[in-house]
Order: structure tokens, then sequence, then C-alpha cells
């Protein structure tokens, strides 16, 4: 597969691959419906829903290959401070997310293999 990037885990040697990106030859097109999304939710959208499927969906695209996940994480971040009619968040969930990154991972991995219910990462 032309993918963008791979998420691993594990030891050097032994690494599991969790996810496969998306071909670079989507990644363009992916990344505005993305960022059209973003830009303008529907107003119906509950915030930290929107705020979870954010993260879902960018880390999804995989732009980049290396800091998709701080990068997703900072758009947790940034729509749970536009929720909250905020410039910025005084805390982040980011330490929440190293601390589950096992169970993370999974969730990622069946998001990604499956129907793309974003549930089980949501939780």
């Amino acid at each position: 597969m032309d993918c963008a990037n791979e998420i691993v885990s594990g030891p050097i040697g032994k690494q599991r691959v969790h996810y496969e990106a998306p071909p670079r030859s989507r990644l363009e097109r992916e990344l505005k419906r993305f960022v059209d999304w973003f830009s303008a939710p529907p107003a119906d959208v509950d915030g930290p829903l929107r705020a979870g499927v954010a993260h879902a969906w960018f880390v999804l695209i995989h732009p980049f290959n290396d800091g998709n996940g701080r990068v997703g994480r900072a758009l947790l971040d940034r729509a749970l401070a536009q929720d909250e009619d905020r410039s910025v968040r005084l805390y982040s969930l980011s330490t929440r997310s190293v601390a589950v990154r096992n169970e993370y991972y999974d969730a990622l991995q069946a998001l990604s293999h499956g129907t793309l219910d974003a549930t089980d990462l949501l939780r």
C-alpha cells in the first residue's frame, strides 16, 4: 500500500503495526475535507464529541511521518477550547492519553480496520 505512514509500537525488531495510513494520493483531498469540517462543523454536533472525532479523523489521515499524535491531541484541546468559548485551555488531555496508550492504540486499530465506529476510541 502506498501509505503516508504507519503507527507502530514495541521494542525495536518486535514492533507491531497498529495502523497504516491512507494512500499518499488521497492525502490532500482527505486533509481538505478534514479542515473544511473542523473550520465549520455542523451546529448540532456536541463539542466534546466534535473534539474526539477531530482527533480520530486527523490521526487516521496521518499526514506526517512523525508528530500526528501530538498534532491530533493539540486539535483535541483546541476543539475543546472552542467548545468552552476560550482561545486556549489551561489543561490538556495528553497526560490521560499517555496513561492509556495501549488501549488507545487498540481502539485506533479497531477503528481503522472496522466500521469506522469511533465509540471505543472516544471512551
